[in-house]
């Protein structure tokens, strides 16, 4: 219903069946109401979810549920290895 008002809203004619909505591909969707996606890159703390942009980031949490709490000190990242070809 919400997507049919959609459709009608960007001037379509005619809403596709509900069943082609739902089953087509999500670029045919931005694509034909003509959406701008916007990304914003974040990095979230798996423990207490606080969020922080992507410039500068701690190595660790720096979130305080009060200015007298100690902070939550997770690692916000996780060291990989990798192996090269040699």
């Amino acid at each position: 219903m919400v997507l049919e008002i959609v459709w009608q809203a960007q001037g379509f004619q005619q809403p596709a069946p509900i069943s082609k909505l739902v089953l087509s591909d999500i670029h045919t969707h931005i694509k034909d109401l003509k959406i701008i996606p916007m990304i914003k890159k974040t990095i979230c703390c798996p423990k207490c979810f606080s969020l922080y942009s992507t410039i500068p980031v701690p190595s660790f949490c720096t979130y305080q549920v009060s200015s007298k709490s100690k902070p939550c000190n997770k690692p916000l990242f996780k060291p990989q290895i990798s192996f090269s070809a040699i």
